[in-house]
């Protein structure tokens, strides 16, 4: 995943691709940039029952079965056509969230 330029700029973040590496602003420490193991899953449950109004969207608040460091959280299946998904990096220690998009033109 790359994001976007005007994010890298105004956060001053340094790519190296060829090395794998990154720096944040003020850092001299590179981070190393990895891929994500796709056999690595956590269950994440929605804290309540909701209902997303049509062509709208909400971030969903989830409790996790693990505890993990930075993280984003993506569905796997079993959700309506008409769903979109947009990732939220989440933070260590808080609830997962994840923004749920409807597109239709009705409540799901």
């Amino acid at each position: 995943m790359l994001l976007g330029i005007d994010f890298l700029q105004a956060n001053h973040i340094c790519l190296s691709c060829g090395s794998g590496e990154f720096w944040f602003k003020g850092s001299t420490e590179a981070h190393r940039m990895h891929k994500p193991n796709p056999d690595f899953k956590v269950n994440a449950v929605s804290v309540r029952r909701l209902c997303v109004p049509p062509l709208s969207a909400q971030v969903i608040e989830c409790e996790l079965d693990a505890k993990l460091g930075h993280f984003l959280l993506e569905p796997v299946s079993g959700f309506p056509d008409g769903l979109l998904f947009a990732k939220i990096l989440n933070s260590p220690g808080e609830r997962g969230k994840i923004c749920v998009v409807n597109m239709r033109r009705r409540g799901q």
